[in-house]
């Protein structure tokens, strides 16, 4: 997959849930090491058949204090529709959970109460990749 060896310093990667709108249009999400051994998570996209870069879902590093977190679920309503669920663990040691969404091949994001990383990071075009920074509520 583009983009994991990049991500996957600390040797351990899993693709955890895979959804396809189409043939094709696909998402999916999973967790990898990166090179402090702290376990992050991570989202890919398809398009027309040619998948982009693997990425850490966008702002889950910061929140991940607590070092483990995964893409866990994905689905994908239409090509460039696609909802991914998850958690991180924060720096008080809980786990909190995250949904992030593409919509029309923009990011939307919705996170838990604790995430507070602004409206513009939210709202970015995707250039084909589906990831999203968790927001407040």
């Amino acid at each position: 997959m583009p983009g994991s060896g990049a991500l996957n310093k600390g040797g351990g990667a899993f693709v955890g849930s895979v959804s396809c709108a189409s043939a094709g249009n696909c998402a999916a999400g999973g967790l990898y090491r990166d090179g402090r051994g702290h376990y992050q998570a991570f989202v890919v996209s398809e398009r027309n058949s040619t998948w982009g870069r693997a990425i850490e879902v966008p702002g889950s590093g910061t929140l991940n204090a607590g070092s483990d977190a995964t893409a866990l679920s994905v689905s994908c309503a239409s090509a460039g529709n696609c909802a991914v669920g998850g958690f991180y663990q924060g720096g008080s040691g809980r786990f909190q959970a995250f949904v992030v969404s593409e919509r029309n091949r923009t990011h939307v994001g919705q996170g838990d109460r604790g995430a507070r990383l602004g409206d513009l990071e939210r709202r970015r075009r995707c250039q084909g990749q589906l990831g999203v920074v968790p927001r407040g509520g």
